[in-house]
């Protein structure tokens, strides 16, 4: 199969064949429309965050928490209260995200530092009918979110079973170059499952373990000479 540019509704039907996005739509990776194959690119980061207000199910007669991980693996999206599902939903928060309303905005810079790293990267002209990250890819790699603003996910097995079997499902539907970690945790986790498995993914693509965007702006671990800004830069350019 060629894969030239991204068809979002033909991709979107495909990936929902695994029932895990199936049952949780609002999952599904952010797949920008002008991904093309010399440049395909993901991104992947460790978990989105909820704010503890609302663990709740929808019908919570038994006023269940989410926070347990086989509750949250059990229920579909027609179980989750809205509010809980728009922290989840990763393409409405990196549309948010760089949006010119200050209130849909706030919060998320994470991915406003990713579209200038993209946009150097790739040698970007300033373009206002896109954004840099329609040229790439974003997901988070534990399904799972965080239930403390801010903190990184406890990992149990299960979100590390779900994660790689999420990943490959998306690597097996969407033609992805180049992975680029953001969060060290996502990458152990994965690379651990995956060299077990007889580096079935790594096989096929070049992988790199990087840091969050937050502390882009520190020395690389890798090279201290440059940030962690440059060391991403120099991975797209290369």
């Amino acid at each position: 199969m060629k894969y030239q540019t991204i068809s979002t509704t033909v991709y979107d039907n495909l990936l929902c064949s695994l029932d895990y996005f199936k049952m949780r739509p609002f999952l599904l990776p952010h797949l920008g429309n002008r991904i093309i194959e010399s440049k395909s690119v993901l991104f992947i980061m460790e978990s989105h965050y909820v704010d503890p207000a609302f663990f709740e199910y929808q019908d919570d007669k038994e006023n269940l928490k989410l926070d347990a991980p086989e509750l949250f693996y059990n229920i579909n999206e027609k179980g989750l209260t809205s509010k809980f599902k728009e922290y989840l939903n990763t393409r409405k928060i990196i549309n948010h995200s760089e949006s010119v309303d200050k209130n849909l905005a706030k919060g998320k810079s994470v991915y406003r530092k990713l579209s200038s790293v993209v946009k150097e990267g790739f040698n970007l002209k300033e373009n206002n009918d896109c954004s840099p990250l329609d040229y790439v890819g974003i997901y988070n790699y534990f399904q799972r979110p965080s239930y403390k603003p801010a903190a990184s996910i406890n990992v149990c097995e299960k979100d590390k079973t779900v994660a790689y079997e999420a990943l490959k499902h998306i690597l097996n539907t969407v033609h992805f170059n180049k992975i680029v970690f953001t969060s060290a945790k996502a990458y152990d986790c994965f690379f651990k499952i995956d060299s077990l498995n007889n580096k079935e993914i790594q096989a096929n693509r070049i992988i790199y373990r990087g840091t969050h965007p937050r502390a882009w702006g520190r020395a690389c671990d890798y090279k201290k000479t440059i940030t962690w800004k440059q060391w991403i830069i120099n991975r797209l350019r290369t």
